[in-house]
């Protein structure tokens, strides 16, 4: 399920806030695990969007309850308001210089284009200070200047699996991103921090 911190006034803007990543905890029969007193499901694990080798199916004697490995969010737009892939910008918080994402873009009329990244610098990242960066698409090889995305996902991955596996070796938050409509020139601008949408619409 998709998690949405408070908002933080600590700066860089965007620091220490966005969306990450929580699972809905669930008995040995599948189905979600029910607070007695509230009737309301119980989530569990942690609140960034996480990596890592922990266990790849459900253990009952595992205090972390269900498997959080390689958690991803997908962003999917309408087919209105399609974007060109290069003025793509996201905002990573609580980024670490070492961590290791999986981007993966679907363009329209061709076939997705995947990039593994393990941190900064280079590859469009830009550091805002105190593990705030900006990832801007048009620093990513083979994506052109007329390619149209109509979605994009993130995934985070345990950064060296093989000669230090860790249950969950990555953790950050996706504070928002921005980015441009073909037509009519309208610049969207998505505010997860700030639990909304702000869309302005520019005309020539």
């Amino acid at each position: 399920m998709i998690y949405l911190s408070k908002e933080s006034d600590k700066l860089p803007d965007g620091r220490d806030e966005g969306l990450g990543v929580r699972a809905f905890k669930v008995g040995t029969d599948g189905l979600r695990t029910i607070d007695s007193e509230t009737g309301l499901a119980l989530i569990e694990g942690s609140k960034e969007v996480s990596g890592g080798t922990g266990p790849s199916a459900y253990n009952v004697n595992d205090p972390n309850g269900p498997p959080h490995v390689d958690e991803d969010v997908l962003f999917s737009f309408d087919p209105a308001s399609y974007v060109f892939g290069q003025s793509i910008v996201v905002t990573l918080s609580k980024f670490e210089a070492t961590e290791k994402i999986d981007l993966t873009l679907n363009l329209v009329g061709g076939g997705p284009l995947s990039y593994l990244f393990i941190g900064p610098p280079g590859g469009g990242f830009t550091d805002l200070t105190e593990k705030v960066y900006n990832l801007s698409f048009a620093g990513l090889a083979g994506l052109g200047a007329d390619d149209v995305v109509s979605s994009f996902s993130i995934r985070a991955l345990d950064n060296n699996p093989i000669d230090d596996p860790k249950d969950t070796a990555e953790h950050f938050l996706i504070t928002g991103f921005r980015a441009e409509v073909p037509e009519p020139a309208t610049l969207v601008f998505v505010s997860l921090g700030a639990v909304g949408l702000l869309a302005r619409r520019r005309r020539k």
